[in-house]
């Protein structure tokens, strides 16, 4: 699966970028990471197609809900990152079912 190289999230250019051995915060492995501060979405390398979409699918809504400003509102970040995965777990599933849109 080809994903594109960089997207206009609302005005703002977001480059989506590759890299082998991915870590969060923590230290803890991560398939993708969202960096709002230089807007870079990161893809783990090696990833299967179905965890990249996925993957990719769930790091982009985080830029868009950064974009949208849903991070510095009152909302919870543990409440955000539900919802995001949520959100993601159900377009990587049921992605096809949008095709009509163009």
């Amino acid at each position: 699966m080809k994903l594109p190289v960089k997207l206009n999230i609302y005005g703002t250019i977001w480059r989506i970028k590759y890299k082998w051995h991915l870590t969060d915060d923590n230290g803890h492995p991560a398939f993708g990471l969202c960096d709002k501060e230089k807007s870079i979405i990161w893809i783990a390398r090696g990833l299967k197609s179905q965890e990249k979409r996925g993957t990719f699918l769930h790091e982009l809504i985080h830029a868009i809900n950064y974009e949208l400003k849903i991070c510095q509102t009152e909302l919870n970040s543990e409440v955000e990152e539900i919802m995001t995965e949520g959100v993601a777990d159900y377009l990587n599933k049921h992605l096809s079912e949008f095709m009509w849109i163009k």
